[in-house]
């Protein structure tokens, strides 16, 4: 068989295999065709202990998909599980198959290696798409070889030669219908897209220059993601918190693609598009709220920029609270404890019942002289206009005794020694 650099490619593979999977148990990825084969292979002539995985879709071809993985798993001697994952044909099916698979996955290794059969060609059909699509550096940088739990390591290795290496060992397999569909963008940029600029650019090797500019791309991202480090990130009840005067301050590249970090998650991993970014950085530069892609917000909280997915929804029961005790109250803890001096709750009340419920549309609290509503009291405080349904308000007989972290009733405060302190505690 052919030699690069001194190894036959059946070496090469094996070697690539060792190189980036770790010794143990591995899971790997049985899709029926040329390329899980041969990492599949490599895994297993690299000395992994290995079980196959084939997620079953039920889709045109699943038959002869999963029949080539069962006998490529007898023919390396390993286990196979099959695992139903049906996905009915239509829109987005590329994505969610995808979702299905990884889904499908992750729960039989568990945390194991998975290796997948991406090889260099795969690559430079992603890069290309993210590049069209407008994505940063982190798209743009393409898949990793390492991305735990998943692990590729065939990236630098050409289609053409899983398929050679699959045909001169004898590896059972199949192509997969499916990938010359022309209904999906990336067989259009496999068939027709890479194809043409091959052409465009005398026939020169575009999938390397593709797979050249990822590795690049990969030194740019994890210096931003450096960078972006230094960027403080909060969560509150939920919601996570960046700080708007660092963003409006450092390099902008480094602050959008903080932000872009953070709306991972939230949004999830296909989460943080550029509009959701731009949308952001807007209230970072002035804007009060905006709406964000996935049913979240961007909203400005004092100094800080709240991502959230709206209204923190109030607790329902009533919560007794013991004096002295804590007790949780939703994402809220509060606490009363006796104290020394300064102001509290007078010591009187802890011999009755103190109850902690949510904020109801008639409340008011004495603030001596009159009453004030407690919403107007959250929202002077500076509570979050998430949080304002489900602040606690402390009651003494179904009277409003106090707004934890807020104020106190006129009627229920003291200054005399022993008065008790009222805290809260606002959690992750």
């Amino acid at each position: 068989m052919a030699r690069t650099g001194g190894m036959t490619l059946p070496d090469r593979i094996a070697a690539a295999c060792d190189a980036v999977v770790p010794p143990g148990p591995t899971v790997a990825a049985l899709g029926g065709g040329a390329d899980s084969a041969a990492a599949a292979w490599g895994c297993r002539r690299a000395g992994r202990p290995l079980v196959g995985v084939f997620v079953d879709h039920r889709l045109e071809g699943s038959a002869r998909l999963r029949d080539a993985a069962r006998r490529l798993a007898r023919h390396l001697d390993i286990e196979l599980q099959v695992v139903p994952a049906p996905c009915v044909d239509g829109p987005s099916l590329e994505l969610r198959a995808r979702e299905l698979r990884r889904a499908a996955l992750s729960r039989v290794a568990n945390g194991r290696p998975i290796v997948l059969g991406h090889t260099a060609d795969d690559q430079a059909e992603t890069v290309l798409m993210h590049l069209l699509r407008g994505a940063g550096t982190r798209g743009l940088a393409g898949m990793r070889t390492v991305d735990p739990p998943w692990h590729r390591p065939l990236l630098d290795v050409a289609r053409a030669d899983t398929r050679a290496l699959a045909d001169a060992v004898a590896l059972p397999y199949v192509d997969d219908p499916a990938n010359v569909d022309l209904r999906f963008t990336r067989n259009r940029l496999r068939h027709v897209g890479l194809p043409s600029l091959a052409e465009a650019m005398g026939d020169r090797d575009v999938v390397g220059m593709l797979g050249a500019a990822a590795r690049r791309f990969r030194e740019v991202d994890a210096l931003l993601g450096t960078l972006a480090d230094e960027v403080p990130v909060r969560r509150d009840a939920g919601a996570i918190l960046l700080p708007v005067p660092v963003l409006a301050t450092i390099a902008h590249p480094v602050a959008t693609y903080a932000v872009w970090r953070a709306l991972r998650g939230p949004a999830g991993p296909q989460g943080g598009s550029a509009a959701d970014v731009a949308a952001v950085m807007a209230v970072v530069s002035g804007a009060r709220r905006r709406q964000l892609g996935g049913g979240l917000l961007a909203e400005r909280e004092g100094p800080y920029v709240a991502i959230h997915a709206g209204p923190v929804p109030a607790p329902e029961p009533i919560v007794d609270v013991p004096v002295p005790g804590r007790v949780r109250f939703g994402n809220l803890t509060v606490a009363i404890a006796p104290g020394g001096g300064g102001a509290g709750l007078a010591p009187a009340l802890g011999d009755g019942r103190l109850s902690l419920r949510a904020p109801e549309p008639g409340d008011r609290i004495d603030i001596g002289g009159g009453t004030k509503r407690v919403v107007e009291a959250l929202a002077e405080a500076a509570v979050p206009v998430r949080l304002r349904s489900a602040w606690p308000v402390l009651v003494v007989d179904g009277a409003v005794a106090a707004i934890p972290g807020v104020r106190l009733a006129r009627w229920a405060a003291s200054r005399q020694d022993g008065a008790l302190q009222l805290e809260i505690e606002r959690g992750p």
